[in-house]
């Protein structure tokens, strides 16, 4: 197998949808996919995951404790290195204006 795919999942504080999010795609890939995740407000930065996340996670038998908190940045983008399938990211307020990196659209396979 080639490279792993890179994911970042993104939501607005970094705190619920996007942790979980990141973690169960990165492990139901079976290292297919490194996934990241970070929020569009740092709210919650440098902090854990919502404590339902956390319970949510572990009910499915997967470990979200060692989560942090990160708000998006170009280097994060730059690191993802790719636009989702779907609505362009200029369409995302406040995403466009961290995009100082090029940036391809990903396809999808059928």
């Amino acid at each position: 197998m080639g490279e792993s795919r890179r994911v970042l999942v993104v939501c607005k504080g970094n705190y619920c949808r996007s942790p979980l999010a990141a973690l169960l795609i990165g492990a139901l890939s079976d290292g297919a996919i490194v996934a990241k995740s970070a929020g569009l407000r740092d709210w919650h930065v440098g902090g854990p995951a919502h404590a339902f996340m956390i319970s949510a996670a572990a009910g499915l038998g997967y470990d979200l404790t060692e989560h942090t908190g990160a708000e998006l940045t170009p280097e994060l983008i730059g690191w993802a290195h790719a636009e989702p399938p779907g609505p362009r990211l200029e369409g995302v307020p406040g995403v466009r204006q961290l995009l100082r990196v090029p940036v391809r659209r990903a396809t999808t396979r059928p």
